[in-house]
């Protein structure tokens, strides 16, 4: 680490490419994105000249002003926490960004609105009969409520036939492999239709090897962005559905889960969230084990 009076010299976009190469190890591909997005930023303002130790709180508030410009409250929030960070790392006092990050007020979100059975079944019919090579992908994310990346980085050698099982402990996204969003692993119920559908996916997919993932786009991993513009967006249009974005399917199944009446350990144990995450999302539960047909 450099000395403080090196590091306060350094304009902040200095200090900020050092701190991306110091944390570089320890981050996801996908968590490395943003921090280089936040370094652009830094480069467009004043920040990209003036010396850290010359970064006051009127300075702080301009480039807070100006983020305001192009990015939402939230990820406003994050990025002010990583700066909070970098200066953290390189114990530089005082810490303007903290203060602005503990002075921003939480922002209230309306909840996502899940989609009703009549525009999942609407949806469904139009990947089947325009996308038949994804009409599995999207049953399994509505009927397991996997999140987009569990779903792309699910394999064939996952799926326990025998005992009507599906393990989730990888996952796919900003082109890496890693293990899930909480770092933990979960075993899923595959039966009903959702059995039915993935055996008969195999059987035209025949894959080489059980590595094989089940879920492809032109024999290549899925690209979130790219499905979501070329067949998600188009589809919903298709249905005349409101817009929702793809992450939906999983809100949509959690949402009917809590609706059958299952209890928050067992709607917890499905998500791989915690029980606090559960109660925040998902208000209302009542007793009922069964878990419901979402098709």
């Amino acid at each position: 680490m450099l000395s403080n009076s090196i590091e306060t010299q350094l304009s902040t976009s200095e200090l900020f490419r050092l701190f991306i190469e110091a944390k570089k190890p320890e981050l996801w591909a996908s968590t490395i994105s943003k921090y280089r997005s936040l370094l652009i930023h830094i480069e467009q303002s004043e920040l990209a000249s003036i010396p850290v130790n010359q970064v006051d709180e009127k300075t702080a508030q301009r480039f807070l002003m100006r983020l305001s410009k192009s990015c939402k409250p939230s990820s406003i929030k994050d990025r002010l926490i990583l700066l909070s960070s970098c200066w953290n790392f390189y114990d530089i006092e005082p810490n303007y960004w903290a203060m602005l990050v503990k002075r921003m007020k939480p922002q209230q979100q309306q909840p996502a609105k899940p989609f009703t059975k009549h525009e999942i079944n609407m949806i469904l019919d139009v990947f089947s009969e325009y996308h038949p090579e994804f009409y599995p992908l999207i049953c399994t994310m509505m009927q397991l409520g996997l999140r987009s990346g569990e779903a792309f980085g699910l394999r064939w050698r996952h799926i326990n036939w025998d005992n009507c099982t599906v393990w989730i402990g990888e996952s796919y996204s900003s082109r890496c492999f890693k293990g899930t969003k909480t770092g933990n692993s979960r075993v899923l119920p595959l039966k009903g239709k959702l059995y039915g559908i993935l055996k008969e996916y195999k059987k035209w997919m025949q894959p080489e090897s059980e590595d094989d993932l089940v879920f492809q786009m032109n024999g290549k991993p899925i690209d979130n962005s790219n499905f979501v513009k070329l067949y998600w967006k188009p589809v919903l249009e298709e249905c005349g559905v409101e817009y929702r974005t793809l992450y939906n399917c999983r809100h949509t199944f959690l949402s009917h889960c809590v609706a059958e009446g299952l209890s928050v350990a067992e709607v917890s144990a499905l998500a791989g969230s915690s029980k606090a995450t559960i109660l925040k999302h998902y208000i209302e539960c009542v007793a009922n084990t069964r878990v419901p047909e979402i098709f």
